[in-house]
């Protein structure tokens, strides 16, 4: 099983402000390029403008797989109308496969064939597979996940799972109808403002089956129950190094812990070469398939400021990519799909005990 993409940040759109939008960072070793996007708005491939429709931001998937698994955390708050969101299964050529989506409504419903990559109040275009009418309830966080086979007349299938349960369980159908047999892009449906509805994702994780012995379901896998797939670590305390000056009190990690946007409090390098680093909390699993940092901030300084997050695994430390900050809010990430210390899969171990795992900033310029 391969992570092709994960997006780890709270993603969300509204009127005002603008869309924050996820990039995926570097994967050593994979196929996920740096400064992708997965988002709503006009540019498939750009950065979106602000979301007040539908339209679902693709992504290339590697391998033209015909066995696909997305899933994601899914948020809403409602007023005047509903909305829904969910995958899109895209072949090579743009046709769509298969969508499906979580109506905040209370259903899952499937389709193929549809002539666009859009949820809207009620529907999904495209021909129907089925549907399964389920509880949600505002303002509450879902774990959804879908997992595709393309397949003509009885070959094909789709599964749909809610908190950890299968919702929907389509076997023997085609799935493939008039698009291609494998799939080239997917994408995420909905997450948008309109009309008073705000969609909101985050923990979007892309799963391809391709080169697996068994080809299993990743949602019955025996790496544990779904709900949540993923965990944040927040710095616990500092690290080994700690250079950048806290902006109140002595602890730099008590000034960037918190899950918000915010610039109260925060720490500052004042000149190149500065190093911050951070101890992590802890927990327990029974397979990782990939690790995701993630760090905002800006320039004060007018010239050239250039910083490079660090991924620190048992005192040994990977620079991630260099960001070139301005003075507007930036976003950076970097995935490791392997221990960068041993370039093999991650061990649970290395997260269980403290002490071993530990993030930082590298001001280079």
């Amino acid at each position: 099983m391969n992570l092709d993409h994960f997006d780890g940040m709270h993603t969300y759109s509204s009127s005002t402000p603008a869309s924050f939008i996820s990039r995926f960072g570097n994967a050593p070793g994979s196929n996920v390029g740096t400064g992708s996007v997965i988002g709503l708005g006009t540019g498939a491939f750009g950065l979106p403008s602000l979301c007040t429709d539908d339209l679902t931001a693709l992504l290339p998937v590697p391998g033209s797989p015909s066995k696909y698994t997305m899933g994601g955390r899914f948020y809403y708050i409602s007023s005047t109308v509903s909305r829904g969101c969910g995958f899109s299964f895209v072949d090579a050529a743009g046709n769509v496969i298969a969508q499906c989506a979580l109506l905040d409504t209370g259903e899952v419903i499937a389709t193929s064939n549809g002539a666009k990559y859009y949820s809207n109040a009620l529907s999904l275009s495209g021909t129907s597979l089925g549907s399964k009418s389920v509880t949600v309830n505002n303002k509450v966080y879902y774990e959804f996940e879908v997992e595709l086979t393309v397949g003509t007349g009885t070959s094909g299938a789709l599964v749909a799972a809610l908190n950890g349960n299968i919702v929907l369980n389509l076997q023997n159908i085609d799935t493939q109808g008039t698009a291609g047999s494998s799939i080239g892009y997917a994408g995420v449906i909905g997450a948008s403002y309109k009309s008073g509805a705000q969609n909101f994702y985050e923990d979007v994780y892309w799963l391809n089956s391709v080169g697996t012995a068994t080809g299993a379901s990743f949602l019955t896998a025996t790496c544990g129950p779904m709900g949540p797939r993923s965990r944040l670590l927040m710095p616990t305390s500092d690290g080994s190094i700690m250079q950048f000056t806290p902006s109140t009190g002595t602890s730099g990690y008590a000034c960037v812990n918190g899950v918000t946007f915010n610039d109260t409090p925060y720490i500052e390098a004042g000149a190149a070469g500065d190093v911050a680093q951070f101890g992590l909390g802890t927990f327990s699993a029974s397979n990782i398939l990939g690790v995701q940092t993630r760090f905002v901030g800006h320039a004060d300084d007018a010239g050239t400021v250039n910083i490079n997050g660090q991924l620190i695994v048992a005192g040994a430390v990977t620079n991630g990519a260099t960001i070139s900050y301005t003075a507007s809010d930036a976003d950076q990430t970097d995935l490791y799909l392997t221990d960068p210390t041993t370039g093999a899969a991650w061990q649970p171990s290395r997260f269980s005990t403290q002490g071993v795992m530990q993030v930082g900033l590298n001001r280079t310029a």
